[in-house]
Formats: structure tokens, sequence, C-alpha cells
């Protein structure tokens, strides 16, 4: 790839990208799929000198389910998710994200890990990751640490990932079938908007009666949150008209959402209600 005016390094390995970051950790910015970094640089919001492209890392591509887990390198592209029938089985919450993210040329540039280490609270592949439990690989030349998806962020576009690190693979475990979810999200144009609420959902229902849920939601804080009460609430719970209604208003009292461009506080709050509506009807129509 060549971009006027930047150097650009395109490592064929892994242990070759991680001898660069080791010798020049502040150097680089990382280029993946670009359709993130390239539009800010076009746009003339920031002016690299330099950028590590991982294109060609072969490390950092293709999946596997493995030992109970589904392991992917971070150069996957949503498109390759949509495309293999384990994530529509294994990750419907990760697969509905994937359905969301911009159009069919984007999708086949866009990667996981460009998506998740932007650590932006609207990224839509966080919030699945949130409740399929995931966990991220940090990598460097001397150490190897995996990461809670949920302790990854540090606040808008900042991650606790050092310099010298690279994000090398993600993975959560396989639910037995008897799970499942999904992904909701508000937009201005749907699949080709950034969010402005979305949420997540992972659980199992017998006998109309949740035995256990994870939920997520992106936009509505700094960071992806999960909100415990209403979880808590949840579980063991009856899915009745009322029972929705009452765990929609507890789930308000957790979000702390903002006012920006894209939309309001206010709006964003009852929003978050009415995706969890929405969620709970479709577990409800998925157990069934």
């Amino acid at each position: 790839m060549r971009i006027s005016g930047v150097q650009t390094y395109s490592p064929k390995n892994l242990e070759e990208t991680l001898q660069i970051l080791y010798r020049h950790p502040l150097q680089f910015y990382i280029l993946s799929g670009g359709t993130d970094l390239v539009v800010k640089m076009q746009d003339g919001v920031i002016h690299p000198k330099h950028l590590l492209n991982l294109s060609f890392v072969r490390e950092l591509k293709g999946f596997s389910s493995e030992d109970g887990q589904i392991v992917l390198g971070t150069n996957v592209t949503f498109g390759e998710i949509l495309e293999n029938s384990l994530f529509r089985k294994q990750a419907e919450p990760l697969y509905q994200a994937a359905k969301c993210m911009g159009s069919p040329q984007i999708r086949n540039l866009a990667t996981l890990g460009g998506n998740i280490i932007n650590a932006s609270p609207a990224a839509d592949s966080v919030p699945p990751l949130f409740v399929l439990n995931a966990e991220v690989c940090l990598e460097s030349v001397n150490s190897i640490r995996w990461v809670k998806i949920e302790h990854l962020a540090a606040g808008p576009g900042k991650t606790i990932r050092k310099p010298f690190e690279l994000l090398t693979k993600i993975r959560f475990p396989i639910k037995p079938a008897s799970w499942h979810g999904g992904f909701l999200r508000l937009g201005q144009r749907e699949a080709l908007a950034i969010s402005k609420v979305s949420l997540a959902y992972w659980g199992v229902l017998e006998n109309g009666v949740i035995q256990d849920i994870r939920l997520a939601l992106g936009a509505v804080a700094p960071t992806v949150i999960q909100p415990p009460k209403t979880e808590a609430f949840l579980k063991g719970n009856t899915l009745t008209e009322t029972e929705m209604t009452r765990v929609a208003e507890i789930l308000k009292t957790e979000v702390h959402p903002i006012s920006d461009i894209r939309s309001n506080e206010t709006y964003r709050r009852e929003m978050c209600g009415v995706l969890l509506k929405r969620a709970l009807r479709q577990l409800m129509t998925q157990c069934t």
C-alpha cells in the first residue's frame, strides 16, 4: 500500500511485526482494514509519517473452533464472519452485528481487530463480544497476555494496550445450542451510520423463564457497558409484558448517555428500554 507522504512498512509475519513495534513503539500508526484510519487521514484528522500495514501478516488471519472455544485472528473481516455458518450458529450476536457493519464493500475490508482497538463506545462488534465473554490477546516480543474484552477500553479512543504490543487474537467460549442471542441498533441510515444506541444479548430461556442472560450496550457511556442490575432482575424471571416494562426502567438507570451531533441524552436513554424489550421478545421467539 502506498500513501503519498507516508512511509509504509508491510511485514509478512508476526515476529517481524512485533520486532518493529519493539524497536519503534511510538513511531507507527497501525493499519489493518483501513476503513477508519484512511478516512481520518483524508479528512486531516491525523497526519502519520509512518504506517505499519498488517494486511500481509498471515498469523492474524483466519479462525478456528478448538477446545470449546472460537478463536479469531484480528484481521478477520466482517465479510468473512458473514460467510461462515460457524458464527451464525455459535455466535449469533457477532454475526448479526457484522450484518450492520456498513456496506458490503466496507464489510469486506473492515477487520474485527480494527473495530475493537479503536475503542469507540459505538463500535458495533464490541457489545456482542462482551456478551460472548470474549478475551483479546495482546502480544509483544517478550510477552503474551489475554485480557477480558470489558477491561480493554480505558475511555473513548483509549485502551490499555502498550505501544509495543499488538492485538493479535480474540477468543470466546462456545455455549450449548440452547443459548440464543442477537444485536440491535439504532442509527441514522441503519448499516451506513454510526450507532446512536446498540444492544447485544445472549441468553437461555426454559419454560418461559430466563435461566441466564448477558447484555451489553454501546454508545450510551464512555465505553461499552454491561448492566448488572438489569441482568440480575431478568435471571429467574418470566418474560411477561409487565416484567419487560419494569426491567426496561431499571436499564434506563444504568446507562449514562450524552447528547452529541447524532442524538441527545433523553432519546438514547429511552431507546435503551425500547431495544431491550425488542431483544427479549426476540429471545422468546428464538427459544421456542
